[in-house]
């Protein structure tokens, strides 16, 4: 899903006023999720208005444990992980399910709120939707500072 072209330029237009604010102000700006896969929005703007956004995951690119994961990924699929192609979200979300079913067995929907297993670059908190299933209600919070993503929660 993507934003129409005049909600876009709209949106680069109240960015660019609030940035001009930003200088006599102290702003702190979130976010929608979508807004993430517009690589045209100034980051420098961005970056003054205390960016803060949204989003069902976020990879640290620094952790010692999300670096040896894409160090084994590359060498056995000889390819790079992206979060467009779900590399993070499938392994995360197969590793959560898989667990759960080694620890609690097939029986583990009912065990969601005992598990502890902390996914590479997300998480988990299950609320039941009425006559849906499950839903994950867990929202990664991050924020640009020096030009670098940072999770915040």
């Amino acid at each position: 899903m993507s934003l129409p072209l005049a909600i876009l330029f709209f949106l680069k237009e109240v960015l660019s006023k609030l940035n001009k604010l930003s200088l006599q102000h102290n702003i702190v700006l979130f976010g929608l999720p979508l807004w993430n896969d517009y690589i045209d929005l100034e980051t420098s703007q961005l970056l003054n208005l205390n960016f803060h956004f949204f989003s069902t995951s976020l990879v640290n690119y620094k952790s010692e444990k999300t670096k040896h994961w894409i160090k084994k990924f590359r060498e056995n699929y000889k390819t790079e992980p992206s979060v467009n192609n779900y590399a993070f979200d499938g392994f995360d979300a197969g590793w959560y399910f898989l667990n759960g079913l080694y620890r609690f067995g097939p029986d583990f929907i009912n065990c969601l709120e005992y598990m502890d297993f902390r996914p590479m670059h997300t998480r988990y908190k299950f609320i039941q939707s009425q006559g849906n299933g499950y839903q994950n209600s867990f929202w990664n919070i991050g924020k640009y500072e020096s030009y670098n993503v940072i999770k915040v929660n």
